[in-house]
């Protein structure tokens, strides 16, 4: 059986406190710095006064109740500790003017020791443990195992993401991942990330490692990886008989049986389902070898294309993202069109929703037309696009991107002219007194058309990852 033993060490701190108003005669200091778990501290109280020095007091203000000991050293000869009922003496040995707390540990975090002499003279110091430990667990990529496979498709840009948790402080993390980039670290919490971004091509497969190192352990760091593999397309077509590379023009004895082979490569490697053979516009065959039963015929001869299909399917799986919106104007009564224009995440297969913010009406899809645009259909409006991911190693998670768009809808630009006996008033017109005046008003109405800017909507909706599909043609003449 295979056993495996673990050391960890940790490291006490040891930080000095000055109070403001105690007696300057007394004071406390440390053995040491810093203080790896197991070993132990000793703690010096150290009196300079003029008054006869009777009893030494140690007191523990630390958080943790359990080390909030007293202990009162009588200073006659031999040095005893004044009776304490209770006291676990377990924990510390002493002399006349020293405390040594035995087998440190993180439960000694934020312990607060002062000492006192004869009762009424403070220390003008303390001393404040604290406890630095190097986390307990290895680190994590996010959404992988660790030593599991991530697949990407040849010349992306791909990312991941490392973590540790726990640590005081936290570790620090370092990635090894082809011709990486990496982002500086992120603290959030007791948590510290950091993310690798990163290109490959075909034929380079290998491992992104994470590396957690801690000042507590420098020699022993914790890692976790992956392993990665580099998928490509297949490659053009070769055609082959009796395992030998012909061109694509093939002569062929009538009546006789024989075979040819459609040879392709790629990650992954094509498999029986991923051949077709057509002939015009007929299915003749599937899988990589095409054969005649009963021998070639004449009517045989022709065009056959060889196509090879395979599907690329990339580890690596993130939401659908929008386009930038502006604000949108349309004229009263006439149609308008929403349109929520995104790229395809991974998984392609996308939701897409329309909502009026300001009463919740919503419409499914990723564009609603208004027949006839009124006022009262102006206000903000959100695009919604999601996915479901189901990456390895996690929960299934819903990807989700959103955008806000306010529109305007406007009344039709129009000309008002005002005519007196059928001709038309300027904005200035002498009239002669005591006539009747009747007014009309002819309006006249100008459509202003909104201009758009065109977009290749069906391309941005095409998904990001195609089936990868590679073709040959050869002439069989009889």
């Amino acid at each position: 059986m295979l056993s495996l033993n673990l050391r960890i060490t940790f490291v006490v701190i040891v930080v000095c406190r000055m109070y403001a108003g105690a007696d300057g005669s007394v004071t406390i200091s440390s053995s040491e710095v810093t203080v790896p778990e197991g070993l132990s501290l000793t703690l010096t109280c150290n009196y300079t006064g003029i008054d006869k020095l009777y009893v030494i007091r140690w007191t523990n203000n630390g958080k943790d109740s359990g080390h909030k000991y007293d202990i009162t050293i009588e200073q006659s000869e031999p040095c005893t500790i004044f009776g304490k009922p209770g006291l676990d003496k377990t924990l510390f040995t002493y002399t006349c003017f020293t405390l040594t707390i035995l087998n440190v540990t993180r439960d000694n975090q934020n312990d607060n020791l002062t000492c006192q002499a004869n009762l009424n003279f403070n220390s003008g110091n303390s001393v404040i443990v604290s406890v630095s430990d190097a986390p307990s667990d290895p680190p994590v990529i996010e959404g992988y195992a660790s030593g599991g496979t991530y697949n990407m498709i040849e010349n992306s840009i791909e990312n991941l993401t490392c973590s540790s948790s726990g640590g005081n402080p936290l570790a620090n993390l370092t990635w090894s991942c082809f011709n990486n980039q990496m982002s500086s670290p992120i603290e959030q919490g007791r948590t510290v990330k950091r993310v690798v971004q990163w290109t490959a091509r075909r034929n380079e497969n290998a491992r992104c490692t994470c590396t957690a190192s801690h000042a507590v352990r420098p020699n022993k760091h914790q890692t976790a990886f992956v392993n990665v593999n580099i998928l490509y397309s297949p490659s053009t077509p070769l055609f082959k008989l009796d395992n030998t590379a012909v061109g694509s023009s093939i002569r062929i004895v009538s009546d006789t049986i024989q075979t040819v082979e459609c040879d392709s490569s790629g990650n992954p490697y094509p498999t029986t389902s991923d051949f077709t053979w057509i002939k015009g516009t007929n299915v003749v065959g599937t899988g990589p070898v095409l054969n005649w039963p009963g021998g070639v015929m004449v009517g045989d001869d022709g065009s056959y294309t060889c196509t090879v299909e395979t599907t690329l399917t990339p580890s690596d799986q993130n939401p659908p993202k929008l386009q930038t919106f502006t604000r949108e104007s349309a004229l009263e009564g006439y149609s308008f069109m929403i349109q929520c224009v995104y790229s395809v995440g991974n998984p392609a297969r996308t939701k897409s929703t329309i909502t009026r913010l300001f009463n919740g009406t919503s419409w499914s899809g990723d564009s609603h037309t208004m027949h006839s645009i009124n006022r009262a259909d102006a206000g903000l409006h959100r695009c919604t696009v999601e996915n479901t991911m189901d990456p390895t190693g996690a929960d299934t998670q819903t990807g989700t991107d959103t955008a806000d768009f306010e529109i305007n809808a406007h009344p039709d630009l129009q000309t008002i002219t005002v005519s007196y006996d059928e001709i038309s008033l300027d904005s200035y017109t002498e009239i002669q007194e005591s006539d009747n005046l009747g007014f009309n008003a002819a309006v006249t109405y100008e459509i202003m058309p909104v201009e758009k800017e065109s977009t290749d909507y069906d391309a941005l909706k095409d998904p990001v990852y195609k089936n990868t599909k590679r073709k040959n043609s050869m002439q069989k003449n009889l």
